[in-house]
């Protein structure tokens, strides 16, 4: 740590920088932190704003001591002015010859947003910081315990590659990313002093959350979208937000500014998703934001677009965050690095529509929507969460009951050949039917077919259908009986059979509050069988929730278990296509050793009216 200068200490109430808790779950009500109203009479003219292609000030003539003026947006799109101090510099805390600027905001002359706010708040990442008009930094890290006018900047000399990456020697950087970034103990009495908190709590400055809003979603579902940004390690507050105008080829451009609002756009239409932060340079047709990553995918294809902030919103919970709505489209996203997001300008990205059309069973409701998602490998994730808003609007309740969803996956090969996966499944829950409708779509078949070990392939539409009630239709097996060779059915815990014998399994089932009904299935045994094994009768309900222990929200390989092996991308769709249904009732006869245990020598399968809940097995010996 590079020396800091002394100075008196001032107590601060500040940015809970940490606390990414679902907006959902934000009870108590919020206030609105405004943009002072401008003072008339002889007050001085406003500063005028940052140019673009501002020099870069390297990170070796940084000094303790310095100071400077930053930039960013409190309310509409206008950026305002505001005090820096640098502190001193931690040398290799981001990443290795990756430092850390150690600044303290304050308000500049005429304006108290900084002292309102308490400091930091989340979306001021990317706030560009200049002395003697040259840029040193943007706004990138605020301290881990809570509101605090101590941060960190991103230097913008390590901000500026991002500019040349594309090329081969950009593109092959790749780097860690450090979210937390843990100070000094000597360093940490001061600050602490500065900051007016124990010691104790001053022990760590952590990456600024991104405001996340997210429209088309209810409060369950953003808190299940929160949960799976949280696992995945992406430091982001989802919120509600307001729905973006999907990019077309008459869309205006909008030009950003430094210190601007700054939009990075994962989806568009009923389920916009867009990180919201600040414009932290631009020239020659890019521009740089954040100071950090949106979600640390490297190379990229998202929308750039503008935004216009409400107001900052001072949350119990959250801490200060900038409410905003996406504005005009400044071009694409095409890289999420450690320093910096990139967009080039004045380029449209290119969006794959998601379409859904849901039906409501009870009360006839019925409506048509669509997503526009930016990026192939979010549409798996982007995919199930438009259905499970569009679900939750029709079916007007969050509970249980029945569905029918099928749909209809286009893409396109790494040779460029097309492909197409059809598929109808039926659902039944008694807590949640519309979270439970996503469950397979999401993980069992588009995340799997987006990581496939055997080819990259681009995603180019999704088509949904589906219809809901609230009425629970299942059946659970209550008990089995095997008829042999005509004889008798007879409830078994361990029958011997013999090569060739032909079985009779009689499933009894239970109708959910409903008539029981028994449905036979024949089955033989093969003349090579010999050895023991057992019998399994099951129905073909089953999702489960893995996928969201496994933080896999961006990550389709995480979500795509059962997706390897097989003999090519041909042999893993027909798989996916003709893979065992909710609905379908299967006896199976598995013996030990003969290829895994999940592999039956034989097997017969009924597809029943509604879910099939439940399994039976029984124990076999197979003796010639």
């Amino acid at each position: 740590m590079r020396a800091i200068g002394q100075r008196p200490a001032r107590a601060a109430s500040l940015l809970a920088t940490v606390a990414l808790l679902t907006v959902a779950l934000a009870a108590p009500a919020t206030a609105a932190i405004r943009a002072p109203a401008v003072q008339g009479g002889s007050a001085e003219r406003a500063p005028a704003a940052p140019a673009p292609c501002a020099d870069i000030m390297p990170i070796d003539e940084v000094e303790t001591g310095m100071m400077g003026r930053g930039w960013t947006v409190v309310q509409g799109d206008t950026p305002k002015r505001f005090t820096v101090e640098v502190l001193g510099i931690l040398s290799d805390v981001i990443a290795p010859g990756r430092d850390l600027i150690i600044v303290e905001v304050s308000d500049d002359r005429g304006s108290t947003f900084i002292s309102r706010a308490g400091g930091i708040w989340a979306g001021m990442s990317g706030s560009p910081v200049y002395v003697d008009g040259r840029l040193i930094g943007a706004v990138a890290y605020g301290f881990s315990f809570g509101p605090s006018r101590i941060g960190g900047l991103t230097p913008a000399e390590d901000m500026a590659r991002v500019l040349d990456y594309g090329t081969a020697a950009g593109a092959a950087q790749a780097e860690p990313e450090a979210s937390t970034i843990a100070l000094p103990r000597e360093l940490r009495a001061e600050l602490a002093e500065r900051a007016g908190v124990p010691q104790a709590e001053a022990g760590s400055l952590s990456r600024l959350p991104l405001p996340m809003a997210v429209s088309g979603l209810s409060a369950r579902a953003r808190q299940h979208l929160q949960d799976g940004f949280d696992r995945a390690g992406i430091p982001v507050m989802v919120m509600s937000g307001s729905s973006a105008a999907r990019p077309t080829g008459d869309s205006p451009f909008g030009a950003p500014v430094p210190g601007g609002n700054f939009a990075g756009v994962i989806s568009y239409g009923d389920l916009s998703a867009a990180g919201i932060g600040t414009t932290t340079y631009v020239c020659d047709g890019q521009a740089l934001a954040f100071g950090h990553p949106l979600l640390f995918n490297g190379r990229t294809s998202l929308g750039a677009n503008d935004a216009s902030a409400l107001t900052i919103v001072d949350d119990p919970i959250f801490g200060p965050y900038k409410l905003a709505t996406v504005g005009d489209l400044f071009g694409t996203l095409d890289q999420d690095r450690l320093a910096a997001i990139r967009a080039e300008l004045g380029a449209a990205p290119n969006t794959i529509p998601v379409t859904s059309d849901v039906r409501s069973l009870d009360h006839g409701s019925q409506r048509d929507g669509r997503t526009d998602v930016a990026g192939s490998r979010f549409v798996p994730s982007i995919a199930a969460f438009h259905l499970l808003g569009n679900l939750d609007a029709v079916g007007d309740r969050i509970g249980g009951g029945s569905s029918r969803v099928k749909w209809v996956v286009r893409g396109e090969r790494a040779d460029g050949d097309p492909f197409v996966l059809r598929r109808a499944n039926r659902y039944a829950s008694q807590f949640d039917i519309a979270f439970e409708s996503i469950l397979e779509l999401w993980f069992e078949q588009l995340a799997i077919i987006g990581a496939n070990p055997f080819e990259e392939i681009t995603f180019t539409d999704v088509d949904l259908e589906a219809s809901v009630t609230e009425d629970y239709q299942a059946y659970g097996i209550s008990n089995v009986k095997v008829s042999k060779n005509g004889g008798p059915f007879r409830p078994r815990e361990f029958m011997r059979a013999r090569p060739g014998d032909e079985l009779v399994v009689r499933a009894i089932l239970d109708q959910y509050r409903g008539d029981r009904v028994r449905v036979d299935l024949p089955l033989t045994v093969p003349d090579s069988a010999i050895g023991e094994g057992f019998l399994r009768v099951a129905g073909g309900s089953g999702s489960d929730f893995f996928g969201l222990e496994g933080g896999c929200l961006f990550d389709n390989e995480a979500c795509s278990a059962g997706g390897e092996g097989g003999d090519g991308f041909d042999a893993l769709l027909q798989s996916l296509r003709a893979g065992p249904k909710n609905h379908d009732l299967s006896a199976e006869l598995v013996l030990f050793g003969s290829g895994g245990e999940d592999e039956p020598i034989a097997s017969t399968r009924e597809r029943l009216d509604r879910v099939v809940d439940g399994s039976f097995s029984i124990f076999v010996s197979i003796q010639p």
